[in-house]
């Protein structure tokens, strides 16, 4: 006579406990996938940065304007843009790139063009966009991004360069 097969179960509470870390695992994939990433090229404005460590802070910047061409009026017809205190001062990771994000406005009569941003040594300008020269109508402000790399060691700074327009 053949003896009837028998199935083993396995114990709920082994069921409940595969059951829970399955679940555990999820959740822990879950958060890590929501939680925001950070770039190592991404600037983090005020305050100071986000962690300790070694930084690049531009504590601010000055663009002097160069100006190929007169204006009508005896005065700059180009204001430079400054880096007020809720951009400045910026965080980056040494030697990466950082977007500054920067509004001219032409405040003479007549249009007038930005041939280049530069900035001086230890920056360098990697693009800008939009892409120069851009011509700026009168009293009408124009937002640039210009995208910098900054310096590979770790310090304070203030950036310098130059805007020619003409």
């Amino acid at each position: 006579m053949a003896r009837p097969r028998t199935r083993v179960h396995a114990p709920l509470g082994t069921i409940l406990m595969a059951i829970g870390c399955v679940v555990v695992i999820l959740v822990v994939a879950a958060v890590f996938y929501w939680i925001p990433r950070s770039s190592s090229a991404a600037s983090v404005p005020g305050g100071g940065p986000p962690s300790s460590g070694s930084w690049v802070e531009i504590q601010s910047y000055e663009l002097t304007t160069n100006y190929e061409t007169t204006n009508t009026s005896d005065t700059s017809y180009l204001a430079p843009p400054d880096c007020s205190s809720s951009v400045c001062p910026i965080y980056v990771v040494p030697g990466e790139n950082t977007t500054i994000i920067m509004t001219l406005e032409d405040n003479d009569s007549i249009s007038h063009q930005v041939l280049s941003v530069t900035f001086n040594a230890p920056f360098s300008v990697v693009a800008t966009t939009p892409t120069l020269p851009v011509t700026l109508a009168p009293n009408v402000p124009t937002v640039f991004d210009v995208e910098v790399q900054v310096p590979s060691e770790p310090a304070a700074y203030i950036a310098s360069g130059t805007i020619t327009t003409k």
